[in-house]
């Protein structure tokens, strides 16, 4: 009974501080009590494990916060609706999921938390951004697809890379999309890219949608699926009440970022 105990216990930290290093990466810096209002948890535990995070070598702490060992220009080049989606992306996935990542810059931020939180994966994606994010991390088993190199999306295309998808059983997928309603749920500018993002759908126990914020009512010329093909549908902000309870009874279960939804509304 007490090693029970023991062992939950060490699976109850060990969430919590992926938890706080999806937070702190997200960010590059915080403060104490960011972490305390988001989390949930005390103050005093806050620094608790920010100390134990810092003797682990995984964070920097500061006066009164701490911040990203590793704050490196994937700050600077990309979004915040990113770094905000990756952060919330990051507690759906668990030890030892076989997961898929599309050619986005959200797929990319996803890939430096799936690193830097420790997460054991197996992450399959035709996206040499995401390859080289991964590409030298110890706890992942990075499977690139065949194809053909399109340079403007730095991603691997064509038969081959359809063919490779097809081969593997995917636990959740994780995509984005150009337009996203309502009405005509997720939709897609590029052909290909509906395609190889049905495709993974298709072979996927789970899809989980990213919803960057400026893509919110906006249609764009492909329909991706149906909303009630979606598991997840994360969110920098929420919907209005109506759209949530929408989302709500199709089953589709959503995610938003509790500290962007806080610091948008008390600006």
């Amino acid at each position: 009974m007490c090693m029970k105990r023991s062992e939950n216990l060490a699976i109850k930290e060990s969430k919590r501080h992926r938890d706080m290093l999806a937070f702190i990466n997200s960010r590059s810096k915080v403060t104490v009590n960011d972490l305390s209002l988001t989390l949930g948890l005390s103050v005093q535990t806050i620094r608790r494990e920010l100390r134990y995070l810092e003797q682990q070598n995984l964070v920097i702490r500061t006066k009164g916060g701490a911040m990203a060992i590793d704050p490196s220009p994937l700050h600077h080049q990309l979004k915040g609706n990113d770094l905000s989606l990756s952060a919330s992306a990051i507690t759906l996935i668990n030890d030892h999921d076989v997961i898929a990542l599309d050619s986005s810059s959200f797929s990319r931020a996803l890939a430096r938390q799936i690193r830097q939180t420790g997460i054991k994966a197996t992450v399959l994606t035709a996206s040499l951004d995401v390859a080289n994010e991964l590409i030298n991390a110890s706890n992942c088993r990075l499977v690139v697809t065949g194809g053909i190199y399109r340079s403007t999306s730095q991603s691997l295309e064509g038969t081959l890379t359809l063919q490779a998808i097809k081969s593997f059983r995917i636990e959740k997928a994780f995509l984005t999309c150009d337009g996203f309603t309502l009405q005509d749920g997720p939709t897609e500018s590029d052909d290909y890219q509906a395609q190889f993002k049905s495709l993974l759908m298709q072979n996927a126990s789970q899809t989980i949608l990213a919803v960057p914020s400026q893509v919110i009512g906006k249609n764009s010329l492909i329909p991706l699926c149906s909303l009630s093909a979606l598991s997840w549908i994360i969110l920098v902000d929420p919907l209005d009440i109506r759209q949530m309870e929408a989302l709500q009874s199709l089953g589709i279960k959503t995610l938003v970022d509790p500290f962007a939804y806080r610091k948008k509304n008390s600006s």
